[in-house]
């Protein structure tokens, strides 16, 4: 928890030798370290401003020296990007747009690779971006057509969209690659639930709550779809 002192170690390491493993590594502690401190921040001034901009140069300046060192290695830019992508919530100039470049990057050394196009499409969600958000899942989707993220997170797309139907969908397949899942059950009984469908919420709600008994939540939301079909004591129960 020590971010401060994890970085006094890792800057030691790379004041003996240049590898890219702790320049990779001195980059992730910067963008935990800007996004513990975006965290904190209750109100902007110029404190705060000089202080963000000291960890993105910080980050920006290993980036660099990261692709340098080498400028074949799709991860080197993934790491670029994780830098720019932990000051977007704080609007930076130019983060957006630098770290779906850097994406970008990854992707045409590793087109092969879904989790690529899985991080640039949390970004465009984000930014609310959302379409093109879902040109990205599709892309992961087309390198791998069970990445079980990628299909959860355009149920999330969907869910904002008003598409009950299709998240269901989506949602019914991750469920078949993912079976022992609670949440996921969970999370296909509500929207059944909001959909007035009470037969199918039981019947996702009792698969979350067999494979959790402790799904407190989900006992709760089976209770009022019970209730709902006039099954009041076993309602109850729940």
């Amino acid at each position: 928890g020590n971010l401060d002192d994890a970085e006094k170690y890792v800057d030691k390491a790379i004041s003996k030798v240049d590898r890219e493993l702790y320049l990779q590594g001195k980059t992730e502690l910067v963008s935990l370290k800007i996004s513990r401190f975006l965290g904190t921040v209750k109100e902007v001034d110029q404190k705060t401003v000089d202080t963000l901009k000291s960890y993105l140069e910080d980050g920006v300046n290993t980036a660099h020296a990261l692709i340098k060192l080498d400028k074949v290695n799709y991860q080197n830019y993934i790491a670029q990007a994780r830098v720019y992508e932990s000051v977007i919530p704080a609007r930076v100039e130019g983060a957006y747009d630098n770290a779906m470049k850097s994406y970008a990057s990854a992707a045409a050394l590793n087109p092969g690779n879904p989790s690529v196009y899985l991080s640039a499409a949390q970004i465009e969600v984000a930014m609310g971006k959302l379409p093109e958000a879902k040109t990205f899942i599709g892309r992961a989707l087309q390198v791998k057509n069970n990445y079980s993220d990628a299909i959860f997170l355009l149920s999330q797309i969907q869910v904002a969209e008003k598409s009950i139907k299709d998240a269901i969908t989506s949602l019914l397949v991750l469920a078949q690659l993912n079976p022992q899942d609670p949440t996921i059950f969970f999370q296909l009984g509500l929207l059944y639930y909001n959909e007035g469908d009470n037969i199918n919420t039981g019947l996702a709600l009792s698969k979350a709550v067999e494979l959790n008994p402790e799904y407190s939540n989900a006992r709760y939301f089976l209770g009022l779809a019970l209730a709902r079909l006039g099954k009041y004591p076993e309602a109850a129960a729940q």
